[in-house]
């Protein structure tokens, strides 16, 4: 699974691919609802990837990303210093704790490219501001 994050002052985005054994390929783009900094922006990547993995039932991962922040908090060669990325850590580390083994790498950018594109075009598409949205409810 590689993943990747953008933000920027308009929106913010999140990419991740999935590489299976048989050599399918499976893109994720997703448009995330609030600004955010480009490491939150790439921890809710890597968040996302990890979620849908647990969804897949797939119990051993391999997880790629160009952040060396994220990668090496998570591999524990950083410490976690910024009060708002802990919540994100924490919920990272108890999703791969629900697979069998995750190994995680930190890679080049130029090597991530395809879940950079897919997190950039997700970050600029605009949603509608709150007191835009309809409200749909179900009994």
């Amino acid at each position: 699974m590689y993943f990747d994050g953008a933000a920027h002052r308009d929106g913010a985005g999140a990419g991740v691919v999935f590489y299976t054994p048989e050599a399918d390929v499976l893109p994720y783009s997703f448009t995330l609802t609030r600004r955010c900094s480009n490491n939150v922006a790439k921890y809710q990547a890597l968040i996302l990837g990890l979620e849908t993995a647990v969804d897949m039932k797939q119990l051993h991962l391999r997880v790629y990303g160009d952040s060396k922040l994220v990668v090496n908090q998570l591999l524990g060669i950083y410490d976690v210093k910024k009060p708002e990325f802990i919540p994100y850590y924490k919920y990272a580390r108890r999703l791969m704790g629900y697979l069998d083994s995750v190994t995680i790498e930190h890679i080049p950018r130029n090597f991530n490219q395809q879940t950079d594109s897919l997190a950039r075009v997700a970050s600029m598409i605009t949603l509608p501001s709150h007191r835009n949205q309809i409200s749909i409810c179900q009994n």
